[in-house]
């Protein structure tokens, strides 16, 4: 199985069937009457960042409509199945998601003393995109819970899906390919949508689209790692005070070391743009840092900077500066994937979403 990296939510499942178009092979919606009922629309949607490892990148949004705990369950649930797999953490773009819903189908009050709640579920878990409604896969499971509660039984029902349930990871591994189909298909259309907002200085957008390329498609993301890079830099060079935090942050950290010298911190000052406020104000810290040093650290400090500037030493400052980019980069683009959701909440007539924008529909009632 190859790696697959996913941005998890809390998720709900119902009843759903995709039939197979026969013109295009691409699977459709037929709703049954209960699925026209869910796709009214839905509000207060949730959503966590947590990924699977690997690199084809997928948004998890689910519905509100269960109470919070059997929520919270459910989504603690499915970022379990996903972490028995392995972890990785990635800012992606919305489009491509893993859309649960969950529909009850029974409802029983037994006449035992006590008394028990008894529910039955119908849990379909698709991947599609959202703005066109195309499905890549899906999945049908039952799920049963019976407890002194109705909120008890939704519990033990949720309960039941398993950390190893193969179906899930079946339904992940069983979509790959489509998945890198599609940005093998579009992904110049994704590239340019990335550069429109790198051009209008949205860089959180644009690395969310960026970042969720995956390496599977060899050239495309030759030319996504160029340009996250690209925005990544120029990002940094209109938050400067963003720098400075995390130079403060990081300054004298490495205590020990004596005079506490931070290479992470050291690659961050060099780097904050020099005719910036941020780095008139990196330099008077610095200078108030040096001078509280002893003469023992501070002369150690300067020993360790000038080993930091020699030659020999370019790789390592290249490494925790590229290292710094990284993990910028991948901030950053979780900050542009909720400003991505929040602009297919705002942006999209609720008439002509898809029938599976409309099912995890974002806007008010």
């Amino acid at each position: 199985m190859k790696k697959i990296i996913l941005l998890f939510g809390i998720v709900l499942c119902g009843c759903g069937a995709c039939s197979e178009n026969k013109k295009n092979n691409k699977p459709t919606f037929n709703p049954t009457t209960q699925e026209t009922v869910v796709t009214n629309k839905i509000s207060n949607i949730s959503k966590t960042v947590s990924p699977i490892n690997g690199n084809i990148a997928l948004s998890v949004i689910v519905q509100n409509n269960l109470p919070s705990e059997s929520a919270e369950l459910l989504k603690s649930k499915i970022i379990n199945i996903i972490t028995h797999n392995g972890i990785a953490s990635q800012g992606v773009n919305p489009q491509i998601i893993v859309a649960p819903t969950l529909t009850e189908i029974n409802y029983d009050i037994t006449s035992t003393l006590p008394q028990k709640h008894k529910i039955n579920y119908s849990a379909t878990i698709y991947i599609g995109n959202i703005l066109t409604g195309e499905i890549f896969n899906s999945i049908n499971k039952t799920l049963i819970g019976v407890g002194d509660s109705k909120e008890l039984a939704t519990i033990n029902a949720i309960s039941s899906i398993s950390t190893n349930d193969t179906d899930i990871t079946n339904l992940i591994s069983g979509t790959e390919q489509k998945i890198i189909n599609y940005y093998n298909t579009n992904g110049e259309l994704l590239l340019n949508e990335a550069v429109g907002y790198i051009n209008n200085h949205k860089y959180e957008e644009a690395l969310a689209i960026l970042n969720s390329i995956p390496n599977e498609c060899q050239e495309l993301y030759r030319k996504s790692s160029k340009m996250r890079f690209d925005a990544i830099e120029k990002y940094m060079e209109n938050n400067s005070d963003i720098m400075l935090n995390d130079f403060k942050a990081t300054l004298g950290t490495e205590r020990d070391n004596i005079g506490g010298f931070s290479e992470k911190a050291m690659a961050i000052y060099r780097n904050i743009p020099s005719d910036s406020k941020a780095k008139k104000e990196a330099d008077k810290i610095y200078s108030e840092y040096i001078k509280s040093l002893n003469p023992e650290a501070k002369l150690k400090h300067e020993q360790d900077m000038r080993e930091w500037d020699s030659t020999m030493k370019q790789l390592d400052r290249q490494y925790e500066l590229d290292m710094y980019k990284t993990e910028m980069s991948t901030k950053v683009a979780i900050e542009g994937q909720t400003t991505l959701l929040e602009k297919y909440k705002k942006d999209v007539n609720y008439e002509k979403m898809s029938w599976l924008g409309k099912l995890f529909y974002f806007g008010k009632e």
